[in-house]
């Protein structure tokens, strides 16, 4: 049984990662950069609207596997690896970060839908329209306490524990903290 702390924790983490993604939102939503060259060619790559309505202009397309990250292969079949090149930018400096922590084991960071080229809808969220927000998985422990990356999100309950199939998993606080603290 998790310690109370972990029980603390856990709603406290789920606050910090809807804090982090209202403050890049409004980040990315106040001033469009002239980034250098990006999909359109014209040297501008911005989040038009918002997350929920919105378009990208010259997205930058996440690389399936970069130092310390590995994209969701479900990504690359649904074209949703796009986003900003801020946004692409943020999550590979992140996963690098990460990866150079001592003790962090070299468990890569799972990124989930980004947005399609050019943005605009997706059937698989609400959001993700203007290539400004970012899913990632959570860090998970297997049933024998090594660090893993499952390909899929996982859902954890009260007690910091999810289960997919007959596999067994539980919250890594300590590398869910590094990825916290990785994005302050």
């Amino acid at each position: 049984m998790p310690s109370p702390p972990l029980r603390r924790l856990l709603p406290r983490f789920l606050l910090t990662q809807v804090v982090v993604a209202a403050i890049w939102n409004l980040a990315q939503a106040e001033e469009p950069a002239q980034l250098g060259p990006s999909a359109d060619k014209t040297g501008i790559s911005a989040s038009i609207g918002s997350a929920e309505d919105g378009r990208l202009v010259g997205g930058v397309e996440l690389p399936p596997r970069a130092r310390g990250m590995l994209r969701m292969k479900v990504v690359g079949q649904r074209g949703t690896a796009f986003g900003t090149r801020k946004l692409v930018g943020l999550v590979r400096s992140v996963a690098a970060d990460l990866a150079a922590l001592p003790g962090h084991g070299g468990v890569p960071l799972r990124v989930g839908n980004l947005s399609v080229q050019g943005g605009g809808p997706i059937r698989w969220s609400h959001s993700h329209q203007a290539g400004r927000d970012v899913d990632l998985a959570l860090f998970a422990l297997n049933d024998r306490g090594r660090a893993v990356a499952p390909d899929r999100f996982l859902t954890f309950d009260g007690r910091g524990r999810a289960r997919h199939g007959r596999r067994r998993y539980s919250f890594d606080t300590a590398r869910n903290w590094q990825l916290v603290r990785a994005f302050i």
